[in-house]
């Protein structure tokens, strides 16, 4: 899982807003250079879209773009955003992914355990 961090600029913050918004984005990788390309690629579609989606609730796991719900959503141009930095956390195991319901399933459809 990388959490791509975009700081926004102090000056064209509006009241309210945070400074800092996220971008939650599971990859499967093999190895560290299928990692850093995965990065690398998310990048270049902040890069050329000129902006960053991320959720109003900074705690929400994000579906993949497929299935986006555009409502939950903000869009925050990349004028706004001074720099994008990243976290990279291994996870073991399967990832689930985000059904119709917005609940996490694995690929067999069986639910995932939650708090």
């Amino acid at each position: 899982m990388v959490r791509f961090t975009g700081y926004i600029d102090s000056e064209k913050r509006p009241a309210g807003f945070p400074s800092m918004v996220f971008s939650d984005i599971f990859f499967e990788a093999g190895n560290l250079t299928e990692l850093k390309d995965s990065i690398k690629a998310m990048y270049k579609i902040f890069a050329s879209q000129q902006c960053m989606l991320v959720p109003k609730n900074p705690d929400t796991i994000q579906n993949d773009e497929t299935r986006f719900d555009y409502d939950s959503l903000i869009y925050v141009p990349m004028h706004m955003i001074t720099y994008i930095g990243t976290t990279t956390k291994m996870l073991a195991g399967e990832v689930p992914t985000i059904d119709e319901d917005g609940q996490p399933r694995y690929a067999d459809g069986s639910k995932t355990w939650k708090n």
